[in-house]
């Protein structure tokens, strides 16, 4: 604890350049120390973390004081570098003590969820990353050259599902995921049939998450951001499949979204929607929007709520450059039928959001 708290305390005043040479500190300056231990601050982790630490306890360095409980919560320490002192992950150096908080000693040290933070990314997650991407491009990029020969005939054959073009996308996830991490599906009794209408809402944690439903086998349509359909081979097989674009807080764009939805809905297609409307930032689940259940209460069809566990844990967002090992979970829980929106959303909500605290997630 004092390893923070000492070198800041000891910072000198800018009065104190004021002295003689021979009586100055040896620091080469107040704000260039300031200056580098924010830069440490951000050199330490990326996205989200850096600037939650900032904001709750940059601002007191520069009072000579650091707010330990954050400091410890993302494992930084200090140490003397010749003339200063810097703020950072430094291998070997011992880590703070969480026991002198009493806010820090309650928080949760199991898997992480969002309120603590993992270890920092290491050489070997961001190769495992590399791997990951070159495997999905490999297997994916003959398949490609296969989904397009077949377009014509499932345009005639099928156009709206295109189950065999949504096996194809399922062939190269799951080849893919298996060389990675472990994924384990429960509640396969609750899914609807493949050829069932029905809407699927699920939590949004990670970019792992459509390679995960893709093992679920239903020919269900995805809602995506129009850039992701830009993405060399991934994106062009998604605009093949059938999914859906959708350009963020453009009103016409999300109604136009919403009329092909319901379409694909009477044709009997079943559609996915993450109602968070993006994934999470800090590892939370966020509230619902109501888009989902408006089409689900309108069609008469019902929600299947979905809960991922584990992805936000082997590829956290903002962190897309890096893959831990372990598995994740897929609970498939049973469908919920109703003619209120509000109900359906409340209800899917709190049984995706106590599925994820028996798993020791957190929700807002």
């Amino acid at each position: 604890m004092d390893a923070i708290r000492k070198p800041l305390l000891g910072l000198p005043s800018p009065t104190a350049y004021l002295r003689a040479p021979s009586q100055r500190p040896g620091f080469v300056s107040f704000s260039q120390t300031c200056a580098r231990l924010q830069a440490s601050l951000r050199r330490c982790h990326k996205g989200m973390l850096v600037a939650q630490l900032e904001k709750e306890s940059l601002s007191s360095c520069f009072r000579g004081v650091w707010d330990v409980s954050a400091c410890s919560r993302y494992g930084l320490c200090a140490w003397r570098k010749k003339t200063h002192w810097r703020i950072g992950r430094k291998k070997g150096a011992a880590r703070c003590e969480m026991t002198a908080s009493a806010q820090v000693s309650q928080a949760p040290n199991s898997d992480w969820s969002g309120s603590t933070a993992p270890s920092g990314p290491t050489f070997r997650q961001r190769v495992r990353a590399f791997c990951f991407y070159v495997t999905t491009y490999v297997v994916a990029f003959p398949l490609f050259f296969v989904m397009l020969f077949v377009q014509p005939y499932v345009l005639m054959l099928d156009r709206h599902k295109r189950k065999l073009q949504h096996f194809i996308n399922k062939l190269w996830a799951s080849l893919t995921i298996r060389l990675f991490y472990k994924a384990e599906i429960e509640g396969l009794e609750n899914l609807p049939g493949p050829d069932e209408a029905a809407v699927y809402v699920s939590n949004h944690q990670s970019f792992l998450d459509i390679y995960t439903l893709f093992l679920l086998e239903r020919p269900f349509k995805f809602i995506s951001k129009t850039s992701n359909f830009l993405i060399p081979i991934i994106g062009w097989s998604m605009y093949l499949t059938g999914h859906i674009p959708l350009r963020r807080m453009d009103t016409k764009s999300q109604m136009e979204c919403l009329r092909h939805c319901q379409k694909l809905i009477k044709q009997g297609v079943p559609v996915f929607f993450f109602p968070e409307g993006t994934r999470s930032r800090d590892g939370k689940m966020a509230q619902f929007k109501r888009g989902a259940f408006t089409i689900a209460a309108k069609a008469q069809v019902p929600v299947v709520p979905i809960s991922l566990v584990g992805t936000g844990k082997l590829m956290p967002n903002g962190l897309e450059g890096t893959l831990r090992p372990g598995s994740v979970k897929v609970i498939v829980h049973p469908p919920i039928r109703g003619s209120n929106p509000d109900d359906l959303c409340e209800q899917s909500r709190n049984v995706i959001s106590k599925s994820l605290l028996q798993h020791g997630l957190e929700v807002h």
